[in-house]
């Protein structure tokens, strides 16, 4: 038996910079076409969006009491976006920038086409360029912090922008589709999955999870409905559709039976899946790659249960994960530290996607780290909490910021970056956890 869907009517929102490619006259630069349980829009500027940033998760329930955001744009249109910066900057020359109007200078700016599947994590520096139509997927949170609005007189958030902004260049993530029944997957993350059915007359879709379905191409009936672009709806479990054309839906939710899936999953080695459906239980804290975890711990004189916490946290395992800094493998290393490590340990620089190599780097490094600081008079707790900060923010990081505090527990307080801060909580939560459970 079908079970009943909700239609998601479309709410036009007039922008300074709309266009009017939408349906929905002129000025209307964005349709609304669902809010929850992600908020789902089609964007069409006339003009350069605001150069923008959104905070992630942590701050934004820190400072302004509600979740961050996280997006992706499916391009429509083809055309130029903003998608980070150019080449490494600080947040003194950014703000001083955006103040005299020559922030664009800076930031890098790339050409997109129909098609092509953009990813917006938190942090990330963007904007979106005149002509370039997106179907955009986010988190149900509209926070945003403008840098720098190309004249316009509308209020600027630089404070709280740079807090969270990544001043580094950032690649936008090429992967390629990953073939579903019926259709693919053009986007994984950790909120919500982006999906793409090019549909040939009669397609069936009965989810095991709750959906949200936009047509964006073509016709299509459903039942004895016709429907017509951008037609959106909230499925339940056993939906079907029937269209022609192309409809996009996304997907995010966990099934009922995830107790029996999750030791499937690690059996497969899906452990980015597997934590995924189990948290935030016992089933989530896998100890995978054992005895290679194991062995180098040992060697190295580490705890193993750190070891694996580190690596729960850095990429859930996956040996394949490339984060949007560039940052490869288990271990998430950059390319610059990667080869820092063979030098240590006196080789030619290993393959960083090899999970053995991945672990005996990050096995290599978190003991030189510990030993840095050490070094700099720390022991026991502040010497562990150091040397796992210094694997996220940097060891010259971390020396500098201790100098300037004086304590370890002064410059974990009053660093001027939340991302060190909150890994360092995210690692020794899953140590705690791997050390609690047999």
């Amino acid at each position: 038996m079908l079970t009943p869907m909700r239609p998601c009517p479309p709410k036009p929102v007039a922008r300074i910079w709309g266009g009017s490619a939408l349906g929905f006259g002129p000025g209307i630069g964005e349709v609304w076409l669902c809010e929850h349980p992600l908020l789902v829009k089609l964007l069409d500027p006339r003009d350069w969006l605001s150069v923008q940033v959104h905070p992630p998760h942590a701050y934004a329930l820190r400072v302004e009491g509600r979740p961050g955001k996280y997006e992706a744009w499916y391009v429509l249109s083809p055309g130029e976006i903003v998608h980070g910066f150019s080449r490494p900057v600080t947040r003194e020359e950014v703000e001083a920038r955006a103040r005299a109007g020559t922030l664009d200078e800076v930031l890098n700016r790339v050409r997109v086409e129909r098609g092509q599947v953009v990813y917006l994590p938190a942090g990330l520096v963007h904007a979106l360029g005149p002509g370039v139509r997106v179907y955009e997927v986010q988190t149900p949170s509209d926070l945003t912090y403008r840098l720098y609005d190309y004249g316009r007189p509308r209020e600027l958030h630089l404070e709280k922008a740079l807090e969270v902004a990544l001043l580094e260049p950032t690649p936008i993530l090429q992967a390629p589709p990953e073939p579903v029944e019926g259709g693919e997957r053009l986007l994984p993350t950790p909120f919500f999955d982006l999906f793409r059915y090019p549909l040939r007359g009669r397609l069936f879709l009965r989810p095991e999870a709750r959906l949200v379905l936009t047509l964006l191409e073509g016709k299509a009936r459903l039942g004895e409905a016709a429907l017509t672009p951008p037609a959106t709806f909230l499925l339940e479990a056993g939906e079907e559709d029937f269209a022609r054309g192309e409809a996009r839906y996304l997907l995010w939710q966990r099934l009922e039976a995830w107790p029996h899936l999750v030791p499937l999953f690690y059996r497969l080695g899906l452990y980015r899946e597997g934590i995924r459906a189990a948290w935030p239980t016992t089933l989530a804290y896998p100890r995978a790659y054992r005895a290679w975890v194991e062995a180098y711990a040992l060697k190295e004189g580490l705890d193993p249960n750190l070891l694996f916490a580190l690596l729960h946290v850095e990429s859930r395992f996956d040996p394949h994960a490339v984060s949007p800094t560039g940052a490869l493998g288990l271990a998430q290393f950059l390319r610059g530290t990667w080869a820092d490590v063979a030098r240590m340990l006196g080789e030619a620089p290993a393959d960083p996607l090899d999970p053995e190599s991945a672990i005996r780097y990050a096995a290599r490094y978190l003991r030189w780290l510990l030993e840095r600081c050490e070094a700099l008079g720390l022991g026991g707790v502040e010497q562990l909490a150091c040397a796992i900060t210094a694997y996220n923010g940097g060891i010259g990081y971390t020396a500098r910021g201790l100098a300037r505090e004086g304590s370890f527990f002064a410059f974990f307080r009053f660093q001027e970056r939340d991302e060190p801060r909150e890994y360092l909580g995210k690692v020794l939560s899953a140590y705690a956890a791997y050390r609690a459970i047999p």
